[in-house]
């Protein structure tokens, strides 16, 4: 049996191909973009609050309910998450 040595000729042939292949494909390439949703923008304006304001509000908010003053209304929380699953507005 005759084992012949591999002939680098025809390897160099097929990776100078795939070499050349990679070098056009990175020249056709854009910029990277970022695009921030509708929903991402009121976030981040909610999440602007002033960080003493919003201690306040937590703090008036475990104020009535350790009152037992802090009433939850069942209907308004069903209708935002009726309008949350049909994409409407927070």
């Amino acid at each position: 049996m005759k084992i012949n040595g591999i002939r680098a000729n025809y390897v160099n042939k097929y990776y100078n191909k795939n070499i050349n292949k990679n070098t056009n494909t990175q020249m056709r390439r854009e910029k990277d973009k970022v695009q921030i949703s509708d929903i991402g923008r009121k976030l981040s304006k909610i999440d602007s609050l002033n960080r003493e304001d919003r201690e306040k509000l937590v703090n008036e908010i475990k104020e009535k309910v350790d009152n037992g003053t802090y009433k939850i209304d069942s209907n308004k929380i069903a209708k935002k998450i009726i309008g949350h699953i049909k994409g409407e507005e927070i």
